[in-house]
């Protein structure tokens, strides 16, 4: 930039002189309604954590910059021979490891087909550790010499025996879609999707168990998932009315074998005594199903109907089903274990869905909307119940059918039917003002759940006021309540027992005849999206035009939430967000952003211990834990135009956010003193950066230069993966996973070529 200038764009709008290539009128005309084909060809490098760094995007150290947007028959473009048959080939990132591809043809209101291909990298974790060999595949090893020990302390080769394994999947997609129209007023649409996702992700699986304590290992799982979609319809549109008809299937199939894995643990724990093992018994393998395989099918109807003018109705069904019937595996891998079969085969799950709305909306008057919907969504479970018997961890014998022990459960396929009314009205006072309000209720019913129906009215009361005015204003308050019948902690408990002596058992042990008040397992907690809940929002957002060039926005945000009914579970949530920007603008030369955020959000939740006897206060069994979490966000954007004789444009922006999660545990007296934390546990902290610039030289007409550069920092500081080395816990393996703490710069420069 000459000396000065950074004087001229504070003071002002510029009259920068025209480049000698500047375009007539009829030029700049074409090209706002001729496209035009582009390429784009260079290099580019990456510096410091490519791994993580490229999550998603797929950076590599050196990558090629390809991307292309290439448009056929354009020749034809305005002549009498026209036929309106066009063609267009788009490439993005074709030169790094995320890349899609599309190519499309057609003919202005009969025909187009579209051709997509995408390819998408997921990197997780690049410090996972596991002492297991054959990762990647269907069965781990432990290394030869490794030495199994009841607890990790006494695996003495352990960590010498951990081996990095990068956690990462590649999400590939394939699409087809064709549309056409066989007149003006009919549509006909098909779509056929494809994707697939191979890779490794970590899985945490259970091996053997002694009464109350077991044996947990992160394994690396392989990956190897196909959906496929179809999608068909045909819509009608006429002057009043508006139908479509439409087909939906999804197909997913896990084509990942079974996993199986070594038993890094002793035996000796497992053998002999309250297990029912005889001395000696193998407990070698341990062997976990899949995520099974699953179709889904949907029958789509819709239809609009304008009644006049001033009214119209939308009318909305669907009907669906889900099947999955994908052969179950054996009990367990220990086939000693077994002495009753499988009740059957596979699930043969089925599931039933329905979805049904109707939306009137009418103008009575002139700047008054009044609209009114009702809704019905049900999921029908019809899955068949049977009573499985199952033996815990590969390592405990299998129940006799009938006999008194909760490892005899039934399956629970949950349902619900949700209903819903609403009620919205919106007014235009004046030309700049106006106001919004609207009701709702709904109910649910659910099936097999701990809360067997909750009902929810919500209220909102929006205010808009903008048009010519200098001062945007726009702000809402909104109140909903729920409540729902007596929560039931311990009903989904009971309803998966088909064994009428355990549950006997259990009320003898507590001396008992109701088991609804008598018999429970697990947690006090109440489930907050069951429970009943009080619900409060606000929010203000104020805008300022300064003159031509500044602007200014503001926004405040609070919402709270109060469950009144649950002693234990989540007892309140609030949220609130402060949000600022500052806008800048000097004439069509220079523009400027400046924006920050700050959340703040906190829970509150408490429990109670069991096994802990029976202190004379039961308060004195009561854990409680708060959660705050607080982070800031801050940023930039410049973007300078008609630098050097408007040739040049720079495009620079930066952003960081600083977040922090602290955590207050407090345990009541009755909790032991080993369980009790004697300080506080430490925040979890995160911290990110980036800073970019973009530089592009207008060579002449038809061509560019472009340099981009960024640079970014990721740092996280979370204790539970710090504090957690291979052998800190007895009967977990430790993985030394750290939290992601890096940096990136990544440099690119290419070459752009327009042309038709």
């Amino acid at each position: 930039m000459r000396r000065g200038a950074w004087w001229l764009v504070a003071a002002g709008p510029v009259a920068w002189a025209q480049p000698p290539w500047s375009a007539s009128d009829q030029e700049k005309l074409d090209d706002l309604v001729r496209p035009q084909s582009r390429i784009e060809i260079g290099a580019g490098a990456a510096d410091g954590n490519t791994f993580l760094g490229g999550h998603y995007n797929g950076v590599r150290p050196a990558f090629a910059v390809l991307n292309l947007d290439l448009r056929g028959r354009q020749t034809r473009y305005g002549n009498p021979d026209d036929d309106h048959v066009r063609w267009r080939i788009e490439g993005r990132d074709l030169g790094a490891d995320a890349r899609t591809l599309m190519a499309e043809r057609g003919q202005l209101n009969h025909y187009r087909v579209t051709a997509l291909h995408a390819r998408t990298p997921q990197r997780a974790s690049d410090s996972f550790q596991t002492p297991f060999e054959g990762a990647g595949s269907a069965r781990l090893t432990l290394p030869a010499g490794f030495e199994r020990a009841p607890t990790t302390p006494g695996m003495t080769r352990l960590t010498e025996s951990l081996a990095r394994v990068p956690v990462e999947s590649v999400r590939t997609r394939n699409e087809l879609a064709a549309a056409w129209w066989p007149d003006p007023d009919w549509e006909v649409n098909a779509r056929w999707r494809h994707e697939r996702q191979e890779g490794v992700k970590v899985r945490s699986l259970l091996m053997g168990a002694s009464p109350g304590v077991a044996r947990v290992a992160a394994l690396p799982e392989p990956v190897d998932t196909v959906t496929q979609s179809v999608d068909l319809s045909a819509a009608y549109a006429g002057e009043a009315e508006r139908l479509t008809l439409g087909y939906h299937a999804a197909l997913f199939d896990n084509r990942a074998p079974p996993l199986e894995w070594q038993n890094a643990f002793s035996s000796a724990p497992f053998t002999g005594g309250t297990t029912g093992l005889p001395a000696g018994f193998p407990v070698d393998a341990g062997r976990a199903g899949k995520l099974p395989g699953n179709r889904f099918q949907r029958l789509d109807a819709q239809g609009v109907f304008d009644f006049s003018n001033t009214t119209r109705l939308a009318l909305t069904l669907r009907r669906g089903r889900a099947t999955q019937d994908e052969a179950f595996l054996p009990y367990s891998v220990n086939a000693a274990l077994l002495t009753t079969p499988l009740p059957r085969a596979s699930l043969d799950g089925r599931v039933d869905t329905l979805f049904a709305q109707a939306r009137l909306t009418l103008r009575p008057q002139r700047g008054f909307h009044l609209a009114g919907t009702l809704k019905f969504d049900a999921r029908d479970a019809r899955t068949p119940l049977a009573q499985y018997l199952y033996g815990v961890g590969d390592a405990q014998l299998q129940p006799a059918p009938d006999s008194a022990t909760d490892n005899a459960r039934t399956n629970l396929p949950r349902s619900r039917r949700t209903a819903m009314a609403a009620l919205e009205g919106d007014w235009r006072l004046t030309s700049a003002t106006a106001v919004k309000g609207s009701w709702s209720f709904e109910t649910i019913a659910r099936r097999f759940m701990e809360v067997a129906r909750t009902r929810e009215h919500t209220l909102k009361a929006e205010l808009r006021h903008g048009g010519g005015s200098p001062w945007i204003v726009n702000g809402g308050l909104s109140a909903s309540v729920r409540r729902g019948n007596p929560y039931q902690a311990n009903a989904p408990f009971l309803d998966s027992f088909t064994s009428a002596a355990y549950i006997e058992s259990l009320l003898r042990l507590a001396n008992c005849n109701a088991p609804l008040d008598c018999v429970r397992s697990g947690p006090f907690q109440a489930k907050f999206f069951l429970a009943d809940r009080d619900r409060a929002s606000a929010r203000l957002s104020v805008m300022r035009r300064v003159g031509a060039q500044w602007s200014w926005l503001a926004r405040a945000e609070h919402a709270q939430e109060r469950f009144p009914a649950s002693a234990f579970g989540r007892s309140r949530n609030d949220r609130s967000t402060l949000h600022g920007e500052l806008n800048w603008q000097a004439g069509d030369a220079f523009t400027a952003q400046w924006f920050v955020a700050h959340d703040r959000q906190s829970v509150a939740q408490r429990t109670r211990q069991q096994g802990v006897g029976n202190p004379a206060d039961a308060t004195l069994a009561d854990w409680t834990h708060d959660a705050r979490d607080a982070t800031w966000t801050m940023g930039t954007s410049l973007k300078w135009q008609g630098l050097a004789d408007g040739r040049l444009t720079l495009e620079a922006g930066a952003h960081a956010v600083r977040a922090r999660s602290a955590h207050d545990t407090r345990a009541g007296a009755a909790a032991p003193a080993a369980q009790n934390p004697s300080t506080a546990f430490p925040d979890t902290r995160y911290r990110t950066g980036e800073a970019r610039l973009n530089a592009t030289w207008q060579a002449d007409r038809a061509t560019q230069w472009k340099l981009a550069a960024q640079v970014r920092r990721i740092a996280q500081a979370d204790w539970a993966f710090a504090g957690v080395m291979p052998t800190t816990l007895n009967n977990a393996i430790g993985t030394q996973e750290v939290p992601p703490d890096y940096g990136l710069r990544v440099l690119r420069l290419s070459w752009v070529r327009t042309f038709r």
